[in-house]
Parts: structure tokens; sequence; C-alpha cells
């Protein structure tokens, strides 16, 4: 497929309401996901306040975020995808294929990547700065150049590698006004502000129970949202890395292949974790 549709709505709404729905949801969940993501990294000694892991992790909150809602609009009927990537689609419920997955996730980094080097790194600084806006380009010239097929994954593969080596080896650190001060200040206001993205990770997962459960009537469905729950719950600090290790396993075995995704983040938490000790250790 040379020139990608990727989905069509089912209905025909108007122009102007679907810019406003699709640009307020855009920046919802990114912020959504950056919030997360800063509070998983949090966790680790060697992540906390990089700008690299936390990218990665925002991309996985989406990538979580976007399971849930696609096995739920797909469903309902809110909207239907043109082409079906068949790859790995058997680990996913509710007709989730895997191009919706990776382009929720890497809308997510290349749009918050700019955003993040630009604004927020020591680069903010650089008169050349404004090269990171070429980041959103990449993939979309990449699939209305090359096709949406192999040369799309060949890119995603690349972006995903040099992500990866990033987080492993880059110290950048986010450098943008008051940052040491917001993670010292426990004031009442900066408690309620912290509290916000969980309010809001809430009121769409009840959502979306009771369109799966009572709208849908399909329970089966709610293994989309099993991802997003372990993300969140990874994020808040009181709750032990060994409990939502567990029960992840516990979620994999019990569901099989479809347990997989709900494993996935807490393996590159415990991985990174894993990786940053070992360096320590030899280090020493």
């Amino acid at each position: 497929m040379r020139h990608p549709t990727p989905f069509i709505h089912t209905t025909n709404y108007p122009l102007l309401f679907s810019v406003l729905n699709t640009t307020i949801g855009w920046m919802l969940v990114f912020y959504l996901s950056w919030c997360i993501a800063e509070k998983i990294i949090e966790r680790s000694t060697y992540l906390k306040g990089k700008i690299f892991p936390t990218l990665l992790f925002a991309g996985m909150v989406i990538a979580a975020l976007s399971y849930a809602i696609e096995a739920t609009a797909i469903n309902i009927g809110w909207w239907k995808w043109v082409f079906f990537d068949v790859h790995l689609a058997g680990y996913l419920v509710g007709g989730v294929h895997l191009f919706a997955l990776s382009a929720w996730f890497y809308f997510a980094v290349h749009f918050l990547a700019p955003y993040f080097l630009i604004e927020c790194s020591p680069f903010r600084q650089a008169s050349w700065k404004c090269i990171f806006f070429l980041i959103p380009f990449s993939r979309t010239c990449t699939m209305l150049f090359l096709g949406s097929d192999l040369p799309r994954m060949v890119h995603e593969f690349i972006i995903f590698f040099i992500l990866m080596i990033l987080v492993l080896v880059n110290p950048l650190h986010f450098n943008y006004p008051n940052f040491k001060e917001r993670l010292t200040d426990r004031s009442l206001v900066c408690r309620l502000v912290d509290i916000i993205p969980y309010i809001v990770a809430s009121i769409i997962l009840t959502m979306l129970i009771f369109i799966d459960i009572i709208k849908i009537k399909n329970p089966y469905l709610l293994i989309s949202l099993f991802p997003l729950v372990v993300l969140i719950l990874l994020s808040l600090q009181k709750v032990p890395v060994r409990l939502i290790a567990f029960l992840a396993l516990g979620i994999g075995l019990a569901f099989g292949k479809f347990g997989i995704a709900v494993c996935i983040p807490v393996l590159i938490f415990l991985g990174l974790n894993a990786f940053f000790n070992l360096r320590h250790a030899t280090k020493i």
C-alpha cells in the first residue's frame, strides 16, 4: 500500500468537530503519557530525569492506551481500519493489529522528541535546535514515498533501535526552568497537580470498561486494558515493583499469548534497571 489511508470513521462527522476532537485528544494523551512515564522512571536512580527513557515509556503508555481504545472503538464501530497488519495480530484482542499500536507509539515519539530536545534539553540554547522539527516528518515521508509495508517497518525498527541505544548510553537530562524545584516542591497544589493524570486515566478506563461490558457486551475486551493498568501501577511509587511483576506474570500465564503485551513494559523496565545496575557494579 503506497499511499495509505489508515482508518476511516463510520460516521461523517463535521470537519471542525473532527479537527477539534483529534487535536484535543492527542494533546491529552501526549501529556498523560509524559506524566505517567515521568513517574515510572522516577523509580530508577539511573533513569530519573532523563529525556530518552521518558520518551520510551511515554511511547509505551501511548501504545497501551491505543490498545485499550482501539479494541473498544473497532468493536463499537467508531472507526475501522482500511487495511490489516497481520504481524502479531494473533496476540491482540478485539481485532486490534500491530500497525495501530505502532502508529500511536511512533506518533508520540516523533512529536514529543522535538519538544523535549528543543525546549527541555541543553540544546534549548543552541541556534540550530530547530532541526529537530524534522523528526516528525521522517515516518510520514517514508510511508508516502517508499510505502507503508516493509519500508515503514524498517524505518520503525531503525528508530526504535536508535531510541534504545540513546536510552542506554545518552545521559541527556531534562533542562527546563523550575524542573528541580518542581521535583522537590511537595505543596498541596503540586500534590493535586500530581494526581490529575491518574484522575484522567481513571476516567478513560471507567468509560472503556463501561462500553466494553454494557454497550458491546464483550468482557473479553477488558484484556486490552491490562497493559495500561500495569503501566499506571508501575508509576505509583508505593506499589512494589515485585508485586507488579508477579501481577504481569500472572496475567501472562492466565491469558497465554494475549497476556504477552502486559509483560513487555515490565520486562523492559526491569531489563533497563538490571543493565544499569550491572554497569554500575562493574565500574565499582
